[in-house]
């Protein structure tokens, strides 16, 4: 039942996601914001009404859209540092409160910062859901598999097989999430999109209250009580002491270390590849948002193949060169 139910949620989580169901919806949107406010400024100054100015030209077209990419890139980049700022305060918490708290909050504070458009539609609302939403999805997106780690511990096999699996199921939300956004932005606008992120992270926290039992053995049976949770480790920087091998980490050598920075230079690529990808297709390509959400959606076979040969992978090429194979394609 944990396992279907840790499925269940980590799908709602990918097709909810930016590159999800708002694969295009965050652009429209301060695209959207930002014509408005600029007809409204010249509208100002030559004294008429919005709706009695001309069409805006190409080169005040482009001028707007180069704009919107650089909010979109301002966004991703908040993301990326609160996800930084975060990430590590929400493990720890997650260790010492439970699984299940911590994923309940973060699709909660997800759904909220995604709703805000919905409810009022302007670049201050599309800054809270991309970059407060966006940061809480990485946190549930841990955490789950935090609560996968907790079940297999004792297996590293039996993880590696159920994490891939997990990503494999996230890849068929990444096809299907930017096929229906491109839809649903297509039939009425991007607030439609962001509604129903906004009901798949609700339904996330859905499952995660009454179909996830706690995964964490230190919380299960017991409370425990804040004195324990140290605020003093709840440090921007507090990664910097993997790299002390002291404590847990000190019979880990150098991996732990390694990994905390191939991790972090991946997710540094991670934010942002995607909106310079947008503005290229877009803007030199002169790719619509349909062409672009049909990409994405190829995109998600990619990372269901990827799921799909995980445990593959790590069946008959080992730990090492699986993890070589995914900067090798990156590159």
């Amino acid at each position: 039942m944990a396992v279907v139910a840790l499925s269940v949620a980590y799908f709602l989580n990918e097709i909810g996601a930016e590159y999800g169901l708002l694969s295009q919806a965050h652009y429209e949107m301060v695209l959207d914001c930002l014509t408005k406010r600029d007809r409204r400024r010249r509208a100002a100054k030559a004294g008429l009404a919005p709706a009695q100015l001309p069409a805006e030209t190409a080169e005040d077209a482009g001028r707007i859209a180069d704009r919107a990419t650089q909010i979109v890139l301002g966004q991703s980049t908040l993301a990326a540092v609160l996800e930084f700022l975060l990430g590590q305060v929400a493990g720890q918490l997650s260790d010492a409160m439970g699984r299940r708290p911590i994923l309940i909050a973060g699709a909660t504070i997800m759904s909220a910062c995604k709703a805000a458009p919905v409810l009022w539609p302007s670049l201050a609302s599309v800054w809270l859901a991309k970059s407060g939403g966006e940061a809480a999805n990485t946190i549930v997106t841990c955490t789950l598999l935090s609560a996968v780690s907790d079940l297999f511990a004792s297996d590293v096999q039996a993880y590696a097989s159920v994490a891939g699996r997990l990503r494999a199921l996230g890849g068929l939300g990444w096809v299907i999430g930017p096929t229906l956004g491109m839809r649903l932005n297509n039939r009425a606008g991007p607030r439609l999109s962001y509604l129903c992120s906004t009901a798949t992270g609700l339904a996330l926290g859905a499952a995660c209250a009454f179909g996830l039992p706690e995964t964490c053995s230190r919380t299960v049976g017991a409370r425990v009580a804040f004195g324990e949770l140290r605020v003093s480790s709840f440090v921007p920087l507090g990664f910097v002491s993997l790299f002390a091998r002291t404590g847990a980490y000190a019979q880990c050598g150098g991996a732990v270390p390694k990994l905390a920075v191939s991790l972090a230079l991946m997710r540094l690529a991670f934010f942002g590849v995607y909106d310079v990808q947008d503005s290229h297709a877009r803007r030199i390509l002169g790719w619509t948002s349909t062409k672009l959400s049909t990409y994405r959606a190829t995109e998600g076979l990619t990372d269901f193949s990827q799921g799909a040969l995980a445990e593959l992978s790590m069946r008959y090429l080992g730990n090492l060169w699986g993890a070589v194979i995914g900067p090798l394609s990156n590159g």
